[in-house]
């Protein structure tokens, strides 16, 4: 039998209902259907797992093979926890204490598990389900299930429950590598604290919610006769019975109480039958009496001699009815004085039963096992307390060790991006040692970044990881370390702001010459046709130079407009209030290198690296928005794109620089 077909049917309309107020049944396609069950250490069962094709289950086997049991302990006890009900017969005989200690021989404590998997078809309709549907699923699936540990020292057996959306088999596994069913703790790391629960009425208030989807006092009440027909229909002779006329008994037996609104409504429907008999009696009363004295007056009109004779009939039989209601009375008032008697006797021996319990209630509360009692209950609240204590301690514990491995994973992270930071500024130095070659200027460059990454051992702590548990070796992490050659970052810039006035200098020459060149142009007529080229191009050289020099304060003024951005951007409230106040934006060298220095970036015009130290501030703000960013990203690009420019422009004047000086230097044998 499916589950859609145990859902409880929709109440029964009044008989005041009309036809078209009557709705009929309806089976929904969506609703969840039994696929799978199974058990887990428990009873002779091993690990059993059970295909419920259809939603449904056919147990077959002789007496005493396990079919009853297997019944018993998945149905209907997953769906309302009820450990008192777990009997098919009915006779309250079975127990949980029991299933566990039987085929648990040699398992002090002896852990187990019953579990039920429901799968239904998802809903393209319901935006949940069609987000599942995009991401390529077609069924959706919900464990039941009961985690049972049973003490064969104490004889205590506790059940807690849990749902979960894993798969037993699949995603959840309950038997670890060594076929040893899990442990409540590791269960909880599993599928989460939230999903378990001790409380039978919490787990039958889920299962109704998420499974039936029965809320409200009304979904209770519907639940509740749910689970009594379920538990009717569950016994294996209800065949019998059927066969044997009782069908009228079973259903009845199946049928839920009558709740208390229902109960409310017959009242008040009895009381106003009660309340129209009583009217009706008055009215038939009135209309005797007017029947009456219209009899009385038609005779009073015939005679005077007739109505006399009414009145001395009438006399009569008023004196009739007053004789039979005072014997009446009297017939009354004796039973009355009886019943006080009997009233007086009973509250008396009452009274006395009252006296004799108290004396007792005081007896055993003045026993010395009540007092053990006492003392025995508030001992175990200590030990839980303690427990509870403990059980915090090593959760902290635990937290602080995700918290280290996490940290030792940053700084392996941190120590990556140097070694990418060291490779980029190798590269680096070899573009501007070629650039330098290709212009002649033979300036030292420092030597490259030498970086590389150390771990040192692991080192492993015994520690308690667990309440119940003895204490084993836990791995601490290890932080990855990086050591950096004899070229060091500011020996790198000291030598680039050298070579920047080196290159200034022969810039200056360059410039020098190209004055004195046109003072030769002038003095010589025979050169006019060189000197108007050298003019012309002198005029185009003064338009690239104040265009790059116009690009260039363009740069520092992007570079100290992004300096007093990121400021602002820091010093903003809904900075702080997006970012929180945990992140030390100083532990970020180039963020804090920037802002003590934004002129850094401007140290050499169109170098790779102020693109690579952009990159790095870029990776700074993570979090930040992705407008923020987009509009960071179009800077750079401009900003690139500006640089290659200036690039071309510069080789374009070398260019005509050394066109030119050709054709001014005069010749050997001209005069000066």
């Amino acid at each position: 039998m499916t589950i859609t077909d145990l859902n409880p049917p929709p109440p029964s309309p009044s008989p005041a209902d009309t036809v078209e107020d009557q709705t009929p049944a309806q089976h929904h396609p969506y609703r969840w259907r039994m696929r799978r069950a199974g058990i887990v250490n428990v009873w002779y069962y091993y690990d059993t797992e059970f295909d419920l094709s259809g939603g449904r289950l056919v147990l077959r086997g002789t007496n005493g093979s396990g079919k009853s049991r297997a019944l018993e302990m998945l149905l209907p006890f997953l769906l309302d926890g009820d450990r008192r009900k777990m009997d098919a017969t009915g006779a309250n005989k079975v127990r949980l204490q029991d299933l566990m200690k039987a085929g648990g021989d040699g398992q002090g404590n002896r852990p187990g598990y019953l579990w039920l998997e429901l799968a239904r078809d998802l809903d393209p309709d319901d935006e949940e389900d069609a987000e599942a549907i995009a991401s390529g699923r077609d069924v959706a699936y919900l464990a039941i299930g009961a985690f049972l540990r049973y003490s064969s020292a104490t004889t205590d057996m506790k059940a807690w429950y849990f749902i979960t959306d894993l798969r037993v088999g699949h995603d959840l596994h309950l038997l670890s590598p060594t076929r040893d069913a899990l442990s409540r703790e590791q269960l909880t790391v599993l599928i989460g604290p939230a999903q378990i629960t001790d409380s039978p009425t919490a787990h039958r208030d889920r299962v109704r919610t998420a499974v039936f989807g029965l809320t409200g006092e009304t979904g209770r009440e519907r639940y509740d006769g749910f689970l009594q027909l379920l538990h009717t229909l569950r016994s294996p002779d209800v065949g019998n019975r059927i066969e044997e006329g009782k069908l009228p008994q079973i259903l009845s037996e199946a049928l839920p109480p009558l709740s208390e609104a229902a109960l409310s409504a017959a009242g008040e429907q009895l009381d106003g039958l009660s309340e129209t008999r009583n009217a009706q009696e008055r009215l038939e009363s009135a209309r005797n009496h007017v029947r009456n004295f219209l009899d009385t007056y038609r005779r009073y009109a015939a005679g005077a001699l007739t109505v006399t004779a009414e009145e001395a009939f009438a006399a009569a039989t008023a004196a009739s009815r007053a004789v039979k209601d005072a014997t009446a009375k009297k017939t009354r008032h004796e039973t009355l004085v009886d019943e006080l008697a009997e009233a007086k006797a009973t509250v008396g021996e009452l009274t006395d039963a009252v006296i004799e319990l108290e004396r007792t209630i005081a007896g055993i509360k003045a026993s010395k096992a009540y007092a053990d009692q006492r003392d025995l209950d508030e001992r175990g609240k200590r030990v839980d307390a303690q427990g509870a204590s403990a059980e915090v301690s090593l959760r902290a514990a635990e937290r602080a060790r995700h918290a280290e491995t996490a940290a030792a994973d940053a700084t392996r992270a941190l120590a990556q991006d140097v070694l990418a930071q060291a490779r980029a500024v190798v590269a680096e130095l070899e573009h501007v040692h070629e650039a330098l070659t290709a212009t002649g200027l033979a300036i030292a460059l420092p030597e490259p970044v030498d970086a590389h990454t150390t771990t040192s051992l692991a080192e492993a702590d015994t520690v308690r990881v667990a309440r119940y548990q003895d204490p084993q070796p836990v791995t601490r992490p290890v932080a990855t370390q990086v050591s950096v050659g004899s070229a060091t970052p500011a020996d790198l810039a000291a030598h680039l702001g050298r070579t920047r006035t080196a290159a200034g200098e022969r810039q200056r020459h360059a410039a020098s010459r190209l004055a004195t060149a046109r003072a030769l142009d002038t003095q010589h007529g025979e050169v006019t046709k060189a000197e108007s080229a050298a003019a012309a191009a002198a005029q185009r050289a003064e338009v690239a130079a104040a265009s790059a020099g116009n690009r260039a304060a363009a740069l520092d003024a992007a570079v100290y407009e992004l300096h007093q951005a990121w400021n602002a951007w820091l010093d903003d409230p809904d900075t702080t209030e997006a970012f929180g106040t945990g992140i030390a934006w100083a532990t970020f060298d180039a963020l804090q290198d920037f802002l003590a220095d934004p002129g850094q970036l401007t140290v050499v015009e169109a170098s790779p690296e102020i693109t690579a130290h952009l990159d790095s501030l870029d990776r700074v703000p993570q979090l930040a928005a992705s407008n923020a960013r987009s509009r960071h990203n179009v800077l750079l690009a401009r900003l690139d794109d500006a640089d290659e420019r200036d690039q071309e422009t510069r080789a374009e004047l070398g260019a005509e620089k050394a066109r030119l000086e050709s054709a001014i230097d005069p010749a050997p044998d001209a005069p000066p």
